[in-house]
This record gives structure tokens, C-alpha cells and sequence, in this order.
């Protein structure tokens, strides 16, 4: 999911991978350019790019949600519909809530290696969600 949602929105898939948004680094002024006012143009340029990649991610959150929520299975969006904050998490559709919520619903926490036992781990964790 993680690769079919950075080719649609590009570093705003971070979620997936990282569980925080990408944020851009400040812009930091050139000092090679000798000349203070042309510094100062550079700078506010790279600013204005630096706003447009946030602004862009602003406005993809609501469709990187529908993306995530489009990929469920029908099990998982019964489980996610009975998530405590479920009414929150559908009203600001916020697609790292959604990504957090739905690690809480699946993950199983083990660190065994051992398939059988992960596999009985995850169905014991399963029957406790019911």
C-alpha cells in the first residue's frame, strides 16, 4: 500500500511507513550569492515551494483517507467501524489517525519468530476484538 500511495501522493505516504507526515525542511539562505537582495528573492522562492508542498499535502489528506479506506477488506472495515473514535476518525478524515487506528486493530505485538505461534497469536488477538 505504502508504494501505491507514494506514486499518488508522493512524501504525504510517509504515514505508512514512518507514522508521522513529511514535513519539508525550512529553507536555509544561500550564502554564496553575494548580493543580499538576490539572497533574499532565492530565499523567498524556495519558501513559496517549501508552502506549496504543505499546501499540497493539506489538501491530499482527504484523498489519501479515501485511499486507505478504499483498500479494506470488508472484515476490517466492520472492525474499524466499531474503533472507539471511529465517528471522529471518519468526521476530520485524517488519513494518520486512520493509520494508527487501523496498526491498533491488526498488529499482533510479538517478537516471536515461530510461524505457528504468530499465527496463534493473531487469532487469539482476532477472538479479543469480538
Amino acid at each position: 500500500m505504502s508504494l501505491a500511495a507514494g506514486d499518488r501522493f508522493g512524501r504525504l505516504s510517509d504515514i505508512i511507513d514512518h507514522g508521522t507526515y513529511y514535513v519539508p525542511p525550512l529553507p536555509v539562505p544561500d550564502m554564496s550569492i553575494v548580493d543580499s537582495a538576490m539572497r533574499d528573492k532565492v530565499l523567498e522562492a524556495d519558501y513559496r515551494e517549501r508552502s506549496k508542498v504543505v499546501m499540497k499535502q493539506e489538501t491530499d489528506k482527504a484523498m489519501l483517507y479515501a485511499f486507505i479506506a478504499s483498500k479494506l477488506s470488508l472484515e476490517s472495515e466492520d472492525e474499524l467501524k466499531r474503533h472507539p473514535s471511529y465517528s471522529t476518525l471518519n468526521a476530520s478524515k485524517d488519513p494518520l489517525d486512520l493509520w494508527k487506528a487501523l496498526q491498533q486493530l491488526h498488529l499482533t505485538n510479538t517478537i516471536s519468530k515461530n510461524a505457528a505461534f504468530v499465527l496463534q497469536q493473531s487469532e487469539n488477538d482476532y477472538m479479543t476484538l469480538h
